[in-house]
């Protein structure tokens, strides 16, 4: 897969290399969203390991930090897969011996899912703080910690309750491509068709490379999403069940708004909970960035209203999740064909609303973007997110 984007990311990430100290960078984002592949591509201009965390017992996960570190140190010769060496005896004994290398070496070290490193040895990140605060200043170690569960590493990691609150150098929130980035993943599309992929993925970097070069979009959709075996047939379901307890709660609530439901009444009706019980599900649900709380801009009035932020849900939940049971016959690509028009719309609208949000950023007012709201022709109603207040 091509390199695409993440310039900015790659530039701040050399900067710290290159200042031969102690770093600590945090790395998050969604899933599928080009974390890894962003790490493997600067890893691979530089001497150092990299490891991911299994959702395994603590004696696993220990093996294989042991290799990476082996790895790390130069005691695995190039071409070797793994070190006949045992495993350290504990996680501090093989943070220890990486850090001591650190003292005389510039190395690069990655914990990719962190998370799941720390769920199965809790005392990870505490054990990291006491070696980070003994070594920081002698060490030229560039140490690497990278996650999808947002809650957690937002909480957890970068949180003032975590033990590693404070010591962190850079922290990199890796976000979907933009539109003009998207399009560089798909240069076989046209711009229209593109500008759809963009709408029908939200930008994610995986979503976007499942689409093969010579297939058309109609092909591309529907191989994805509404075959059986498709990449994408059940990616948003999938999902939920890695990330929280109760997917057939959330799936329902997801399905109620991507079909119109947007106030909390309106929601709680469809899905048959209390008002109260539904906003737990809502706030786990933006905690992991699938929805989002919105009002009108100028609003003095409680106009809250609910939508979902990843416009590949919102296309799944709408056309996917309720046709499931025709997507074996052959009406489904009379359907797609159908439905095109719905998909450029939903592409449309997340664009408009990155489009807004860069214009805040850049310091337009509200009148401003009134004026250009108005003269470019931009259609909907002027909303803003609680935090861009």
């Amino acid at each position: 897969m091509v390199f695409v984007g993440r310039k900015n990311e790659l530039a701040s990430l050399e900067a710290q290399y290159n200042s031969n100290r102690f770093e600590l960078a945090i790395v998050y984002g969604r899933r599928r969203v080009g974390k890894t592949y962003l790490l493997n591509h600067f890893l691979a201009a530089h001497e150092g390991a990299y490891m991911v965390g299994l959702e395994s017992g603590a004696s696993n996960n220990l093996e294989s930090l042991s290799q990476a570190v082996y790895r790390a140190t130069g005691m695995i010769k190039a071409g070797e897969l793994q070190s006949t060496l045992p495993s350290f005896s504990t996680i501090t004994a093989a943070l220890t011996h990486l850090f001591e290398y650190s003292l005389n070496h510039r190395v690069v070290f990655i914990i990719d899912e962190y998370p799941y490193l720390a769920e199965s040895i809790p005392s990870v990140s505490s054990e990291l703080q006491v070696l980070v605060d003994a070594y920081k200043d002698r060490s030229q170690l560039m140490l690497i910690l990278c996650g999808s569960s947002m809650s957690f590493m937002e909480n957890q990691v970068l949180g003032h309750k975590s033990p590693l609150y404070g010591r962190r150098t850079a922290q990199y929130k890796i976000k979907p491509f933009t539109y003009i980035e998207a399009r560089q993943m798909v240069p076989h599309l046209s711009y229209e068709d593109s500008a759809i992929a963009f709408g029908l993925t939200g930008g994610v970097a995986e979503y976007l490379s499942y689409f093969r070069d010579g297939d058309s979009l109609d092909e591309s959709i529907i191989s994805l999403f509404f075959t059986p075996t498709g990449r994408l047939v059940d990616e948003p379901s999938s999902l939920l069940k890695q990330e929280l307890r109760e997917p057939r709660q959330y799936n329902a609530i997801l399905s109620a708004v991507a079909k119109g439901a947007s106030r909390n009444n309106e929601i709680a009706t469809k899905v048959d909970m209390m008002t109260g019980a539904l906003n737990n599900y809502l706030k786990s649900l933006i905690d992991l960035q699938i929805i989002e709380k919105i009002h009108p801009v100028g609003s003095t009035s409680n106009k809250s209203i609910y939508a979902i932020k990843d416009s590949m849900y919102t296309f799944w939940y709408r056309f996917v999740e309720p046709n499931q049971g025709a997507i074996e016959t052959l009406m489904v690509i009379l359907y797609i064909r159908n439905t095109l028009n719905l998909c450029f719309h939903i592409s449309w609208d997340l664009y408009l609303k990155r489009w807004r949000s860069n214009m805040y950023r850049l310091g337009f007012t509200v009148e401003q973007f009134h004026f250009y709201h108005k003269k470019w022709g931009i259609g909907g109603e002027l909303t803003a997110e609680h935090d861009n207040r």
